[in-house]
């Protein structure tokens, strides 16, 4: 049982005084703060919120790290706010049409950034005022190595006694293999008495790619008003949606924290060498894992850089193409030229400080399938180039991303269903696995049942295994949602998901 916090006297709770937030940031070590941020009601002080159906406005500063945040959200033009996922937010404050829109401040002004946010829970009375919500967000996600993320909550039911600054944690999307980027989840007592704590423990799911470190929570006594902290850090061993549940024992009754991640499939790299200005006579072969090979794409043109975790000083490499205008990449040899002209393919690498000052060259593409919106989703080609600097020196390099041996996707599961029980007695989810011979695991949520986007990453994982049922947590009387069951195989492909609808 939870207990939720009680209505101010002669009218509804102050959402300010309901406010938690947790954000994190993959920056370097020294911004913001310990790049951690934590603000609830009894460590915070909290701006006023504005919370419409049009524009949901939060911040606060304060918290174990003295930091500040703002986050304003906007729905597309035209729409209003609800539960779901919105993805493509970009920058802006409203107005713009087919994507959310949003601002951030969080130790200052983030300049640019696109990204996603779920709205996982949203409330709101019949004038359109908010009065609970529960937002995951992730911004800065087409730069593997810089990005912020976390959960705001507001309005939503409490436990008793204390608070958690994060009851789910969803990671940007890391390689396999890639240095583990850390979450602090902050426990505060806001009783007036201590709470004795247990052992936090990772249980469930794909345990081995979490791990817990600066733990001063465990088998301890929280005295009243203190906080204590544990860090979670997500390191995926393997492809494919992750996720694992943390739990705190408290005075008998157990916290559940959900955590989640996606790690791509396939394998990126990026090598070059050659006696050439950039290279300088060297060979220079880079792994998405330890670095982090991101892409940034436009029908036309593709643009691979690298990046690495805590270290926006690493001197990287980049790769820019462009297809001559109006025209399709299309495979085979071709020879490159200024990337910004308009009736040849351009090409233009650089690194460690140093570009060509002309783009000739050629590009060999092996293989190439982009998605429906210009997104790379397997690449493999060679290239050559020549610089002014020293036109007789040739760079020859590789770039290839996401290629897999294995590309095909599991069979759907199948049977999906809800038992008929009363409302009031527990309900269990079943269905078959597929009978694919490279099956991993199920990836099961639970997301609202509004229109919108669906995807691994958005709703409550329920089960994550390779068993064929799971336990459906008491849902909210009335209200549908959706159940969604993903099957992975081995090399963590996703096949399509299986979904059913149920009412609470």
């Amino acid at each position: 049982m939870v207990a939720v916090l009680p209505a101010a006297a002669g009218g509804a709770a102050d959402p300010a005084a309901t406010l938690v937030a947790n954000i994190t940031t993959t920056f370097t070590a020294g911004f913001p703060l310990g790049q951690q941020g934590a603000w609830d009601a009894g460590n915070s002080i909290t701006s006023a919120p504005h919370l419409s159906t049009g524009h949901i406005e939060v911040g606060a500063n304060g918290g174990p790290t003295a930091n500040t945040f703002d986050l304003d959200l906007y729905p597309p033009a035209g729409q209003a706010l609800h539960a779901g996922y919105y993805a493509g937010v970009q920058t802006g404050f409203g107005d713009q049409v087919g994507h959310a829109s949003a601002e951030l401040y969080y130790g200052g002004r983030v300049q640019t950034f696109s990204g996603d946010i779920e709205i996982r829970d949203l409330g709101a009375n019949a004038a359109g005022t908010v009065t609970r919500l529960d937002l995951l967000f992730h911004l800065l996600t087409k730069q593997a190595a810089y990005n912020l993320f976390g959960e705001i909550r507001l309005g939503e039911p409490t436990p008793a006694g204390h608070i958690l600054s994060a009851q789910a944690v969803h990671w940007p999307t890391l390689p396999v293999g890639s240095p583990p980027v850390w979450v602090t989840d902050w426990l505060h007592n806001t009783s007036g008495l201590p709470e004795r704590l247990g052992l936090a423990t990772l249980v469930t799911g794909n345990t081995t790619d979490f791990r817990l470190a600066g733990d001063t929570c465990s088998a301890r006594s929280l005295p009243p008003g203190s906080s204590c902290s544990v860090r979670v850090g997500f390191s995926p061993r393997h492809a494919g949606p992750r996720a694992s549940i943390l739990t705190i024992p408290i005075d008998g009754h157990i916290e559940r924290v959900q955590l989640s991640g996606v790690a791509p499939a396939g394998l990126s790299s990026l090598v070059n060498s050659g006696p050439d200005y950039i290279d300088q006579g060297r060979t220079y072969r880079y792994l998405d894992g330890p670095q982090q090979l991101s892409v940034r794409y436009e029908h036309g043109l593709l643009a691979f850089g690298l990046t690495r975790v805590y270290d926006d000083a690493f001197d990287n490499e980049g790769l820019l193409l462009t297809a001559p205008t109006g025209h399709p990449f299309t495979l085979g040899v071709h020879n490159t030229g200024n990337p910004f002209g308009t009736t040849n393919y351009g090409l233009d690498v650089s690194g460690h400080g140093r570009g060509c000052g002309s783009y000739s060259g050629t590009i060999n593409i092996k293989q190439l399938v982009l998605a429906g919106d210009g997104a790379p989703l397997r690449a493999d080609i060679i290239f050559t180039q020549r610089c002014d600097e020293a036109p007789t020196a040739l760079m020859t390099g590789e770039l290839k991303w996401r290629i897999a041996t294995d590309v095909t996707p599991p069979t759907p599961v199948t049977g999906l269903r809800v038992s008929a029980t009363p409302p009031t007695a527990p309900r269990t989810i079943t269905w078959i696995n597929p009978r694919s011979p490279d099956f991993a695991y199920t990836l099961l949520r639970r997301t609202a049942a509004v229109a919108g986007a669906q995807t691994t990453g958005a709703g409550y994982v329920l089960y994550t295994g390779t068993g064929h049922s799971a336990a459906l947590p008491v849902l909210t009387p009335g209200q549908r949602y959706i159940l969604a069951a993903y099957p992975v195989d081995t090399t963590g492909n996703i096949g399509a998901a299986t979904r059913i609808t149920v009412t609470g």
